[in-house]
């Protein structure tokens, strides 16, 4: 089983909203982290002098895999090491 942990991270651009949205997708992916989706949040113009694309976006990514406990309680892994004993 995966743990899913989410980011939010801001892009910036002149260029456009679009190029803002890759932008904020290539700092997530310069962390080195397992991207699974991604949810733009919301786009405005900002900055100084209100010329400045910013997308800010949700990155879901695989933070840790976790085994899920048997359905039995562990009762098959006592009886396995039993028998090895």
């Amino acid at each position: 089983m995966n743990v899913i942990g989410v980011m939010e991270i801001v892009g910036r651009s002149v260029s456009g909203s679009d190029d803002a949205v890759r932008r904020a997708l290539e700092t997530a992916r310069k962390r080195g982290l397992p991207i699974k989706g991604l949810e733009v949040v919301s786009i405005r113009l900002g900055g100084d002098s209100v010329d400045e694309w910013q997308a800010t976006v949700r990155v879901a990514h695989v933070s840790a895999v976790s085994a899920l406990p048997e359905k039995d309680g562990g009762r098959n892994e006592a009886r396995k090491r039993a028998r090895r004993h």
